[in-house]
């Protein structure tokens, strides 16, 4: 089938919306939306994607990323079983003929990767309702990162949309979304795109980043991201936090410390943890001991305070 046929549109029997929608929603929870509806075959050429996107893929040449959300593996399955789920689209606003995709943006391009047309469901959604339904799959799949997620909220608001719509497509109260916004608007512009997904990185650490970025951090962050751009994503957004903290603390004047030695015998670990703090651990098969020490902080403190 040739890509961006007019003709490249076809019906298939009657379907249950559910049957479109992944965990678990119904068809009666988005606009317009009534049962049973007809899966049609559309040409992928014929297709585009969201108007915001929702995740953050990448450096194509980063290790993991080169299928950054397994279109491959989705490609195979679909070749061996089938495309099961059908995906919504709308008709595109500013080209008749053509079609947005709301949700279901990895089986078109596995289907565009196998150059066979997409199984699809065709509502007349305005830009509220494509977003709350884009939204609403990715919410039920759990699979956005937690940047991804602030990402998006942050794109939705610059299309003006209002933060009730913005709020209900994400699943959360306007505390939440606010703690989103606060992220990816106190990100330098791009950075967020550079590190990419980030899936370990939660939203504590990205609030630590944004506040290690204020002022001329913005440059430095910029650069240790570039130095690390065929890295995984993770090792992306800690090179970048590890670059920007040990900047924090030279320009604070905190310095790590090399943990003194330990004469062989005595049963005591010492560690330099991030913060400079010296932490010492004593076993549990050493309490004896570590009540002895303990009953000599006391003198050993006025020794230390004294100089002697």
């Amino acid at each position: 089938m040739g890509q961006g046929s007019a003709e490249a549109v076809h019906r298939e029997e009657p379907e249950s919306a559910a049957a479109g929608m992944a965990g678990g929603m119904t068809a009666g929870e988005l606009p317009g939306t009534e049962l049973p509806e007809i899966v049609v075959l559309l040409d992928t050429g014929l297709c585009e994607p969201s108007f915001v996107r929702d995740r953050l893929e990448g450096p194509a040449d980063a290790p993991e990323e080169g299928d950054p959300t397994g279109i491959a593996a989705l490609a195979a399955s679909i070749a061996a079983c089938g495309q099961a789920v059908p995906i919504l689209v709308r008709p595109a606003p500013d080209a008749p003929g053509r079609y947005q995709i709301a949700y279901g943006h990895r089986r078109w391009l596995a289907c565009r990767k196998l150059g066979r047309p997409v199984r699809a469901l065709v509502r007349p959604l305005d830009d509220e309702a494509l977003v709350i339904a884009q939204g609403q799959e990715n919410n039920a799949r759990r699979d956005l990162s937690f940047i991804e997620r602030a990402h998006f909220a942050a794109m939705l608001v610059k299309r003006g949309l209002p933060r009730t719509v913005i709020g209900e497509a994400l699943g959360i109260d306007k505390t939440a979304l606010s703690r989103l916004l606060a992220v990816a608007e106190g990100l330098p512009e791009g950075l967020a795109e550079a590190i990419g997904r980030a899936p370990k990185a939660g939203r504590s650490r990205w609030l630590k980043l944004v506040a290690l970025c204020e002022g001329s951090g913005t440059t430095r962050a910029r650069e240790a991201v570039r130095e690390v751009r065929r890295e995984p994503t993770d090792v992306r957004f800690k090179a970048v936090f590890d670059a920007l903290l040990a900047r924090h603390r030279h320009r604070s004047g905190i310095r790590l410390r090399t943990p003194p030695e330990i004469p062989a015998g005595v049963p005591v670990k010492v560690s330099t943890p991030q913060s400079g703090s010296t932490i010492i651990t004593i076993g549990p098969e050493h309490t004896d001991f570590a009540d002895f020490l303990c009953a000599r902080l006391g003198p050993l403190h006025a020794e230390y305070r004294d100089g002697t």
